[in-house]
């Protein structure tokens, strides 16, 4: 299985230009990891979150703030993620505030943060460049 995954990284052709090499390596384990996902059949879902937790690409994120306002911390944007994206869902049909914190220098549409207070609410969280956030179904 690991040598499975390491072909495509070792069939690369450097080209002797650093950041071109380096661009086709971040293309190339980007492509594997979306060839594992793919291979998952669906997206891995974390444990109900109840209070502060980190959310991680690829995954479902359940939070439940029925007790209380939740806040979770997205992971840092390194080029490779770009285009990768993570959900967040209120799981337990609260309207307590889940708040979602990006890691500097990376900002949610604009901001450091986004909150939410809709129950049943699943957000899309896209990382659409090493500093930028987007989104979706808020």
């Amino acid at each position: 299985m690991v040598a499975d995954a390491v072909a495509p990284l070792m069939a690369l052709r450097l080209t002797g230009s650093m950041n071109a090499d380096v661009q086709a390596l971040e293309d190339a384990v980007r492509e594997e990891l979306a060839r594992i996902e793919g291979l998952l059949g669906q997206r891995v879902i974390l444990p109900v979150a109840d209070k502060d937790a980190r959310a991680q690409f690829g995954r479902l994120l359940p939070v439940d703030p029925t007790d209380g306002a939740v806040a979770v911390q997205l992971p840092q944007i390194r080029s490779v993620d770009v285009g990768r994206s993570l959900f967040v869902h209120e799981y337990g049909g609260s309207t307590n505030a889940i708040t979602v914190y990006s890691s500097a220098p990376a900002q949610i549409n604009g901001a450091t943060s986004y909150a939410s207070s809709t129950a049943n609410a699943t957000l899309e969280f896209v990382a659409m460049s090493t500093t930028r956030w987007a989104v979706f179904g808020a």
